[in-house]
């Protein structure tokens, strides 16, 4: 008998562009170009995702990189086009909450980056998982097998009993490897079928 469900963030429940204007703002604020700015965050983001640099070194880790001279802004870069462009899908929104009146305890699980999560926290995107794991909290992002394990166990639920949401097949593998339900999202309406299926709803 399933008891937790267990909730990926960005691009389940969240559904904004955050990569492209970010990109596009870093690239004008520093006055490089938006291939080399996107070099440089698939090369340096996981240590932003797992919580080994800030905000602050990265950017200035940029600057070093690509000699620039322009300043880091005061305000928080990562958030600057994040906030304008936020967007909760919610029709995830309501499955999830059906899910929670269904008696199931509910996890987020997600790779983000600090300012994004403290911001999501103030928007009150987290308010429905009494079990909420970050990332850049735990030093470990998906698909490391021990994030999932370090998620059911404070669920306080056995691999069995829960079931994982994501919109990234990869993810999906080390919850199957646990014997955990998994629901590849695409759409509200295809996930609120698989969980029929799987007699949550």
């Amino acid at each position: 008998m399933l008891k937790a469900g267990i909730f990926d963030i960005g691009g389940v429940l969240q559904v904004q562009d955050v990569n492209g204007p970010l990109r596009r703002d870093v690239a004008s604020t520093f006055k490089i170009s938006e291939e080399t700015f996107e070099k440089f965050r698939q090369e340096m983001e996981p240590r932003l995702l797992d919580g080994t640099l800030e905000e602050r070194q990265y950017w200035e880790d940029l600057r070093g990189r690509t000699g620039s001279e322009e300043r880091i802004p005061s305000e928080s870069l990562l958030l600057r086009e994040y906030v304008k462009n936020f967007i909760v899908n919610d029709e995830v929104l309501n499955i999830i909450k059906d899910v929670k009146k269904a008696g199931l305890v509910l996890a987020c699980l997600t790779d983000t980056q600090e300012p994004y999560t403290e911001y999501n926290r103030k928007m009150g995107l987290y308010d429905e998982f009494q079990v909420q794991v970050f990332s850049h909290d735990v030093h470990m992002t998906k698909p490391d097998i021990r994030i999932y394990q370090l998620t059911l166990g404070r669920l306080e639920v056995m691999s069995q009993e829960a079931f994982y949401v994501d919109d990234k097949a990869g993810n999906l593998v080390p919850a199957q490897e646990l014997g955990m339900g998994t629901i590849l999202f695409e759409s509200p309406q295809q996930l609120r079928r698989d969980l029929q299926r799987l007699k949550v709803l």
